[in-house]
């Protein structure tokens, strides 16, 4: 019996080491518990553009009669059928994309992409933004307009400086929109602070604050040329393919276009386009299916490019061979999406 006992306090003893070092062992290389920052901030930045570029080939574009849908979840907008969720993830994208990764470089990316939803909402949750998976912040609390400005500018300030004290061998990595250049950052953040301060001069004087950074270029460097600029180029050699990426299996026929989706070029702008004989034509617009082929059967047959009406069903629409694409020359790699411009500043320091 005292044998017996002897044996299961060493086996209780065993045990209780071995799940001690089982917790160490019991790790998954694959699933890791955290992730390295360079390796978030691709997504941080095609995202923060997404929330500025998804409306496009959505609500937004629908509602400007540059491109049309039929069936599929855009449809309602060709036909104005609106109801209060139609906008959600206009507001859900960005607010999830709010993460801070590389300390100064997620400062950036929130103040853009919350600059963004300010300008459309005015009041909107800062602070608590982008903490939804936080216990207590699932309803993050709205702030006043004037103090998302003032936390904006003082998080680029903490940006600019943390920029600004980057030891000499310190590197940015996997950074797609200024290939690790900490000074372009530090130009951006900036430029950024510009950009606020002009938007609380509605409501107060920035003069001095503005004078304050144009005066001051080695504290407070800004966009001074065409290179400095924020510019995100799309291609197809990553995962962030914008909608008019197009993929890259397209058809063997030479068109570069896919032809049977629900994407179509709008009716108005098509109309618009020939009537003006605006050279702008074919870099927009497709030629038809149809046109298409005869053309490069016999190239005396011109393309014929053609709109489709806004609000058609499924069942209204029109033929694969004959509907309105986007063309291939807005479907490439190589587009440039501009967050930010030189000239944005550049005509503020005219008038400053």
């Amino acid at each position: 019996m005292k044998r017996n006992k002897i044996t299961l306090l060493l086996a209780a003893f065993l045990l209780v080491c071995g799940c001690s070092d089982f917790e160490e062992i019991n790790v998954n290389p694959n699933n890791p518990p955290t992730v390295p920052a360079n390796l978030l901030l691709p997504t941080v930045i095609s995202t923060a553009v997404s929330s500025m570029t998804g409306s496009g080939n959505g609500a937004a574009g629908q509602f400007i009669q540059h491109i049309n849908y039929i069936g599929g979840s855009n449809e309602s907008f060709g036909r104005f059928n609106i109801t209060g969720a139609s906008f959600r993830e206009e507001w859900n994208a960005p607010m999830r994309s709010v993460k801070d990764q590389y300390k100064a470089l997620g400062l950036i990316c929130k103040v853009y992409v919350l600059s963004l939803m300010t300008d459309a909402y005015g009041d909107i949750p800062y602070n608590e933004a982008g903490k939804g998976d936080v216990s207590g912040l699932e309803f993050p609390h709205y702030q006043e307009q004037k103090e998302v400005y003032r936390l904006m500018l003082a998080d680029l300030e903490t940006a600019n400086q943390l920029l600004k004290s980057l030891k000499a061998d310190a590197t940015i990595s996997d950074d797609i929109l200024f290939n690790g250049d900490a000074v372009k950052w530090r130009k951006y953040a900036n430029s950024l602070k510009v950009r606020i301060l002009m938007r609380q001069s509605a409501k107060k004087d920035v003069s001095a604050d503005i004078a304050a950074i144009f005066n001051n270029a080695q504290e407070y460097p800004v966009f001074t040329s065409i290179d400095d600029q924020a510019t995100l180029v799309y291609n197809n050699t990553v995962d962030f393919y914008k909608w008019y990426i197009q993929p890259k299996n397209l058809p063997s026929d030479g068109s570069g276009v896919i032809f049977g989706d629900n994407f179509r070029v709008s009716e108005a702008i098509v109309d618009a386009l020939q009537t003006k004989d605006d050279p702008r034509l074919p870099v927009y617009v497709a030629p038809t299916k149809h046109s298409f082929e005869a053309h490069r059967a016999n190239a005396s047959v011109p393309f014929v490019y053609r709109g489709q009406p806004a609000g058609l069903s499924a069942a209204e629409g029109m033929q694969p061979m004959n509907m309105p694409k986007v063309s291939e020359l807005l479907c490439r790699s190589g587009l440039l999406f501009l967050l930010m411009t030189w000239t944005s500043i550049w005509h503020v320091r005219m008038w400053h």
